[in-house]
Parts: C-alpha cells; sequence; structure tokens
C-alpha cells in the first residue's frame, strides 16, 4: 500500500506541526529533558525538533530560525520516506487525506 499526499499540502502540513510542538513547549520539555541528563549521546539529541531545539540552547542558533530548521529536517525526513515508498510496488495507492479508505484497507 502506498499514501500519497501532495508536496505542497504535506509542507503546510509539517509548518503547521512544527508551530503545534513549539507553541505547546518544545523548547521548555527540550531544556527539562536535558537537566535530567538527556543529551545529544541520548535518542533525544538525534530527534527532529529536540536536536534543533538542543541546538537554540547551545547558542548555535537563533529562536527566530527554530521553526525553519525543524521544518527543513522534517521535510528531509519526509522526502527520503517518500523515495523509499515509491520504489515499492504497491497493492493499492490512497491519498494521505484518506482515512476511510485507509480504514477500509485495514479493515
Amino acid at each position: 500500500m502506498s499514501l500519497e499526499t501532495d508536496r505542497a499540502e504535506l509542507r503546510r502540513r509539517i509548518a503547521r506541526r512544527t508551530s503545534l510542538m513549539l507553541s505547546a513547549g518544545l523548547v521548555d520539555e527540550t531544556r527539562s529533558l536535558l537537566s535530567r541528563g538527556y543529551g545529544r549521546a541520548s535518542a533525544l539529541g538525534r530527534t527532529i525538533g529536540y536536536s534543533e531545539c538542543l541546538d537554540l540552547l547551545d547558542g548555535r542558533t537563533e529562536t527566530g530560525r527554530l521553526p525553519g530548521l525543524i521544518e527543513a529536517a522534517t521535510w528531509r525526513y519526509a522526502r527520503r520516506q517518500r523515495n523509499m515508498i515509491g520504489r515499492l510496488k504497491p497493492d493499492a495507492v490512497l491519498g494521505g487525506d484518506d482515512p476511510e479508505g485507509l480504514a477500509r484497507f485495514l479493515g
């Protein structure tokens, strides 16, 4: 099975999700985890979003650049997934905005 979403729509979703994560306190959450010993060597440090927040907290980037950095890293990851999935031979292709179709396929 393959899920397909328009690239522009996927970018909008990434931007919206990034904004939600940041407004929900991603930087403070990262700061809290860092104070408990979770740093760059942990899974946290290798995770999109947290890694960029660690760069902010370490002074390697500026607050205004944070959303764009997270969005760019997320887009690179999504693009790799799309390319990998695109090389597979899907049994079915569903739109990424069709939860009912996915439920029918899985049901």
